[in-house]
């Protein structure tokens, strides 16, 4: 579920660089992974595109095309939440691999819990 945080994520990692490149999930992969999606990759897409600290959003269609994309895209820093510390690690070779820890990860839990019990009762 986009939140508050999220927008919060977003700008704070937009003022590192000069340009903001997110990787949205595709349904695909998102169903290989067991993942759930409240929306579909061209609503997330949208609502990506549509932030302003977003500069591009590219398809990931699969967590082996990162190492790719950095290359392709020039990319200098790989950035994403603690909650994923040590997960793309092997790609420091490439790009400074970051993790920022988020502002409010308990609310987040909290309003994806409530969503998923939500779901399921409807």
């Amino acid at each position: 579920m986009f939140c508050q945080d999220h927008i919060r994520f977003l700008r704070d990692v937009s003022r590192m660089g000069t340009e903001l490149i997110v990787g949205c999930t595709t349904d695909a992969h998102a169903q290989q992974n067991g993942a759930d999606c409240e929306m579909s990759f061209d609503q997330r897409r949208a609502l990506l595109e549509s932030c302003r600290y977003v500069s591009r959003v590219i398809p990931e269609t699969d967590i082996a095309q990162k190492r790719t994309d950095i290359v392709n895209y020039n990319v200098c820093a790989l950035v994403m939440g603690t909650e994923h510390r040590g997960r793309l690690d092997t790609l420091q070779d490439v790009a400074q691999v970051l993790y920022l820890p988020r502002r409010t990860p308990v609310a987040q839990t909290r309003i994806d819990t409530r969503a998923r019990k939500w779901k399921a009762i409807a």
